[in-house]
């Protein structure tokens, strides 16, 4: 049986900038619908606070709002059931991570 899982590249998808972040149309139901990603998801950002408190290692987040991706570099520096919190201020809705990977 062959799973609908695919493997993306993001590296040259260019980093959004805040301004189109505050502008994105997030939605309210989650981008992820398998729960194995969902909890890989939760387990990478887990990951990223405890490799961001060495204030090295910057996390790429992938946001997806419709159709659209966009991308992220930044410390995760908390998280709460809703939202990641960044180390640049911003506050990003969980259900609108697509990707968590590390730089």
């Amino acid at each position: 049986m062959t799973s609908g899982y695919t493997l993306n590249n993001f590296r040259m998808l260019p980093i959004s900038s805040k301004e189109e972040l505050t502008s994105a149309q997030f939605s309210d139901n989650d981008v992820l619908d398998r729960p194995e990603d969902i909890r890989v998801r939760g387990t990478n950002i887990d990951k990223a606070i405890a490799l961001g408190k060495s204030k090295k290692t910057f996390t790429c987040i992938i946001l997806k709002a419709g159709d659209k991706l966009f991308k992220i570099e930044s410390i995760v520096i908390g998280l709460d059931k809703n939202f990641a919190f960044l180390k640049n201020g911003m506050k990003i809705p969980l259900l609108a991570i697509y990707s968590v990977d590390f730089l």
